[in-house]
């Protein structure tokens, strides 16, 4: 069992957020570095899967800048999101009954093609009836000061529940001029590869582009208490595997420790992400209909 103690159980409950080193091993991680290379490849393929990949374009040349729902596309990334180590830590915050909500890479590429993304609570996408929900982050790389580390209000998690539209749409992002007081509290989470975050569903947070010569890889497996159910939207756009009256065979295999429990409700206040985003296909098509972009603002941390 590889599970948390009282001090880190502690500061979760006041900040939010965690970090834990050496989660991962060597051969692990050696695996997952190998299979992500080859969908980072694929990004010049006329063919490559648009529904498995966001690909970006830096200088001309294409890059892939996430894989979505990587459990589902390969064998090691499922394993991934059923790692005993990692299903430990997360059932000492939320539980032993756990169901996966979903997961993505995030692939940071050096020399700026490594995408920022604007400040946000996870909340704001995908609201349950009650917010046992945790994201963790698997770092395939080091996340160091200089290529992007995940940015993290401590505390922000007890605090207000913000929307994330803007200009009368869901934007995926918060107007950063309306909490520049609190961003001046933020942390950088920084970690050796094989080590995980982890961030409450209501932490604002974010991350910035990465300045480095090396990559920053993450892949990001968020989870619920088997009794918070989806309000709204049920995952990604078609992906019926998210939603329990979409294919109940599909969400229940989702259920990766424990059993089954009666939906709770719990009073959280919520803002829908309707109407939703004239493209929603990722994070990054989402938050460019945001009005403003903190990362391009000055006084933007870097």
């Amino acid at each position: 069992m590889h599970t948390l103690d009282a001090t880190q159980l502690d500061q979760y409950a006041a900040k939010g957020y965690l970090v834990v080193e050496n989660v991962l091993s060597a051969s692990e991680l050696a695996e997952l570095r190998e299979v992500t290379d080859g969908f980072a490849a694929q990004a010049g393929d006329a063919n490559a899967d648009r529904r498995v990949l966001d690909i970006g374009e830096h200088e001309g040349r294409p890059y892939v800048r996430r894989v979505k729902s990587p459990h589902r596309h390969h064998p090691v990334y499922d394993a991934t999101v059923r790692h005993p180590r990692i299903l430990d830590i997360v059932a000492g915050l939320l539980g032993d009954d756990l169901r996966l909500y979903g997961s993505k890479i995030n692939l940071k590429l050096p020399s700026g093609t490594g995408d920022a993304i604007q400040w946000h609570q996870d909340w704001g996408f995908y609201p349950h009836t009650n917010d046992s929900l945790v994201a963790v982050g698997v770092l395939l790389d080091d996340m160091t000061e200089e290529n992007g580390p995940l940015l993290v209000v401590p505390g922000s998690h007890l605090g207000e529940v913000y929307s994330h539209n803007q200009g009368g749409r869901f934007a995926g992002a918060l107007d950063h001029t309306q909490i520049k007081d609190m961003l001046d509290n933020a942390v950088r989470l920084t970690a050796p590869a094989g080590s995980i975050t982890l961030h409450h569903v209501r932490a604002v947070h974010a991350s910035g582009p990465n300045r480095s010569t090396g990559s920053r890889r993450v892949i990001f497996q968020n989870y619920a208490a088997a009794d918070a159910w989806p309000l709204v939207g049920c995952g990604a756009p078609g992906d019926r595997h998210l939603c329990a009256g979409g294919d109940w065979d599909a969400y229940q295999d989702l259920l990766v420790r424990g059993q089954d429990r009666q939906v709770r409700l719990a009073p959280v206040p919520v803002h829908l992400p309707l109407p939703g985003a004239k493209d929603s296909s990722s994070v990054f098509t989402t938050q460019s209909g945001a009005d403003r972009n903190y990362f391009a603002s000055s006084g933007a941390m870097e």
